[in-house]
């Protein structure tokens, strides 16, 4: 009985001294999550019987590992979900994005009505053309030629000395078509500007009536001078020349209203138009037929007649 009573104090003993190594060596590790591991005790089937007199030794209490901080995730746990919430990228600070131009408004196209004829400008009023000078410089050579002539006749036939018939014919003569050449040379000009300007702009320059009227006041002279001096000399029997310088009266007498009055309408015409119209526009060709002209060749041996046409 001593024998057994020594050797379970003794078995006990050595159990005691395992368990604290077993603790010990679980304080320098982690404990598991599976739970606290299990201190090897005696045998299963052995009889654990405390010797007499003898005290149970208390277990020590476990001390926490240092080092690891309180709340570590055991060893073997699963890891936490992942934050359902995504990271934002902080915006680099060196980089600045200028912000967009504003849009122009747009304006809208407004809807234009073609014109019926092309736009040209207005020329205004038409320069001169210059018939005025034109017609008194004609009239002045007319006049001066027949004066002229009438003259030398007169005084051949009534035996007048030619140095004095002479001077007093070509003298005058001279002069008044010095005046007339003149105004000749004016009057072309003026109609040559008149027709570069109407060539230029594009229209038909008008008469403006002022040549009519210096007719017209020419017609009159002759009128009044023609018809006295056609009776004097009917009453002194100079038949021919009378009849006819009366006749020519006469007919000056009923052309000068009529050259007065077509002067001053085409005078009112160029005052309210400006002396000038717009060409009519040609008209257009048409957009599909045959057209035909005939051609004249002139050849050596002689001449050929063609055809041509086009479609």
């Amino acid at each position: 009985m001593r024998r057994l009573s020594r050797g379970g104090s003794s078995l006990r003993g050595l159990t005691l001294a395992l368990s604290a190594a077993l603790v010990f060596a679980s304080a320098q590790r982690p404990a598991l999550a599976e739970g606290p591991a299990l201190a090897e005790g005696p045998a299963p089937g052995e009889a654990s019987e405390p010797s007499p007199g003898s005290v149970p030794a208390e277990p020590e209490p476990e001390s926490e590992p240092e080092g690891e901080p309180k709340g570590s995730p055991v060893e073997g746990a699963s890891p936490p979900p992942p934050s359902l919430v995504a990271p934002q990228a902080e915006a680099s600070p060196g980089i600045e994005f200028a912000p967009p131009p504003p849009e122009e408004e747009k304006e809208e196209p407004v809807a234009r009505q073609p014109l019926a004829q092309p736009y040209f400008p207005d020329p205004g009023t038409a320069p001169n053309d210059g018939g005025s000078m034109l017609a008194l410089s004609s009239a002045t050579i007319g006049l001066t030629a027949v004066g002229a002539s009438v003259a030398l006749v007169a005084g051949l036939r009534n035996d007048t000395d030619l140095a004095w018939l002479l001077p007093s014919v070509i003298i005058p003569s001279v002069g008044l078509l010095a005046f007339a050449g003149g105004g000749l040379y004016l009057g072309i000009k003026r109609a040559g500007v008149h027709r570069r300007w109407a060539i230029g702009h594009r229209v038909i320059g008008l008469p403006q009536g002022g040549g009519v009227r210096v007719i017209g006041s020419l017609t009159l002279l002759v009128a009044l001078g023609g018809i006295p001096g056609g009776i004097v000399a009917l009453r002194n029997d100079q038949l021919t020349l009378g009849a006819t310088t009366l006749a020519i009266g006469s007919a000056a007498a009923v052309a000068t209203p009529v050259l007065l009055v077509l002067g001053a309408r085409r005078q009112r015409r160029y005052q309210r138009t400006g002396g000038w119209k717009r060409k009519p526009l040609p008209p257009m060709p048409p957009s599909a037929g045959l057209v035909l002209s005939p051609r004249l060749q002139l050849l050596p041996g002689g001449m050929g007649v063609g055809v041509g046409g086009s479609f």
